[in-house]
Parts: C-alpha cells; structure tokens; sequence
C-alpha cells in the first residue's frame, strides 16, 4: 500500500511553480507562490530560501536578507 500525503504535495508544486516564474522574471507571481507555500508549511526552510531569493531579484533586499536568514533558522542550507 502506498500512503499518500496530499498536505506535502500542493507545498511542493508551489515550489515548482515558483521556480517557472522566477525563471521567466514573473517575481511577483513567484512571491506570491512562495508566501502561499509558507502560509502551507511555515517551517520549511526551502520556501523562505525561494522567497528571500524572489525578493532580492526585486531589488528588497532587507525582506530578502530576513527571509534567507529564517531560511538558515529552519535548517535550510544553500547547496551553491
């Protein structure tokens, strides 16, 4: 039996779309995936790095710099 938890799948697919939209300088639309994947699961560390990477490309960098930072908080580490 394959168990399926549809709490963690519409988190991922935000990511995903957030990472169309950046691509396509969409930032808005990706901010917006972003802050709605974190409404989601606010203790993931990966949706406040997608966000603060969203801000920064719009030039927020305070916003940015907090969200990255909360990012590092949950655990999430930039593999770059």
């Amino acid at each position: 039996m394959i168990a399926f938890f549809p709490y963690r799948f519409p988190n991922k697919l935000l990511v995903g779309t957030d990472t169309a939209l950046f691509r396509l300088k969409r930032y808005g639309e990706a901010l917006a995936a972003m802050e709605q994947a974190i409404r989601l699961d606010p203790y993931n560390g990966e949706f406040y790095y997608g966000k603060g990477s969203v801000l920064r490309a719009l030039g927020r960098a305070a916003e940015a710099n907090q969200a990255l930072k909360k990012a590092r908080e949950l655990g999430f580490e930039d593999e770059d």
